[in-house]
């Protein structure tokens, strides 16, 4: 019930064990936050029957970094304790990494740069502003010091959890596809959600699955997944999966939805599904496969518990 044939934990118990740790670290960020929220507002001779001001707290920044911090430390210690295997198993490999970030990093801001003119130079979209001031730069920074945290935590989950554990189906398509569903999903509750927005996102998880198996290692569509959240918003000034941040740029959206991708943010526009597509075309050409990658879908078979190494 719980091993398949070769001894291994069936992938969905391990699927199952890392989504209850998630709750789990969400739990713990809240009640730690909570306990601070409480602490703070004490210090400043409060009334404590005034909860708002607590759940103000609780709701803020730096609960949401700290819920990133935990949960990917949930997901590397869920990895370790389950399969006992380094993390290079994963696809964090430390040979080349910043490289391979840096990569990432530039991939994903040509990407969203591209979506982002194509919809200004066909008068989809317009500059209504451009400038810097104190507030904004440190608003910008604490926003970029965010999408680090996503980037990392769910290409973590995605792609470094779900589709090593999913090699253990000896079924390359489940192991490519799926987590780039459950990517989508990750995002089905978000502000402004449309069904393009899904879509895209779906397609966007499987060209960093396509980065993964093409290089190796995970840190190609970490460094993608940061930029892109970052120059979109921060930079451009597109909502991100629904939500505003504060941008260097004010950009201001006149063509319909399904081209610019409205309250979404530029994941629900016909523009990046053409982006992602030639994104396809560049990891192709562009990017070497290495004769002996660290992570393959064959690799570190059979992924057992009992192997002791």
């Amino acid at each position: 019930m719980f091993k398949n044939k070769y001894g291994e934990i069936r992938s969905g118990w391990s699927i199952v064990i890392m989504v209850a740790a998630w709750f789990a670290a969400q739990i713990v960020a809240g009640v730690i936050a909570g306990i601070a929220g409480v602490i703070s507002f004490i210090a400043r001779g409060g009334d404590m029957t005034d909860s708002a001001n607590i759940m103000q707290f609780a709701s803020g920044y730096w609960i949401n970094v700290l819920t990133q911090i935990l949960m990917i430390g949930a997901i590397l210690l869920v990895f370790w304790i389950v399969y006992k295997r380094p993390f290079r198993a994963m696809g964090l490999v430390r040979e080349g990494w910043l490289k391979e970030l840096l990569i990432g990093c530039a991939f994903g801001i040509v990407s969203i740069a591209a979506v982002w003119a194509a919809l200004v130079v066909f008068g989809q979209a317009s500059i209504s502003f451009i400038g810097f001031n104190a507030g904004n730069t440190a608003a910008i920074i604490l926003s970029f010091v965010h999408f680090i945290g996503v980037g990392f935590g769910e290409e973590f989950f995605s792609r470094g959890y779900l589709m090593t554990a999913l090699k253990t189906t000896r079924n390359k398509h489940i192991a490519f596809f799926a987590p780039a569903f459950v990517f989508s999903l990750l995002h089905l509750g978000n502000d402004n959600v449309s069904a393009l927005g899904l879509i895209n996102i779906g397609l966007v998880g499987v060209l960093f699955a396509y980065m993964m198996v093409r290089s190796g290692k995970l840190w190609l569509p970490i460094g993608f997944h940061i930029a892109w959240n970052f120059f979109q918003g921060n930079i451009f000034g597109m909502n991100v999966s629904g939500g505003a941040t504060p941008s260097i740029i004010a950009t201001k959206f006149t063509g319909p939805d399904w081209i610019t991708g409205g309250a979404f943010g530029a994941e629900g526009g016909i523009v990046t599904t053409v982006v992602i597509a030639l994104g396809f075309l560049f990891v192709r050409h562009v990017i070497k496969k290495p004769e002996t990658p660290a992570w393959t879908f064959e690799s570190d078979l059979p992924f057992s518990l009992v192997t002791g190494r």
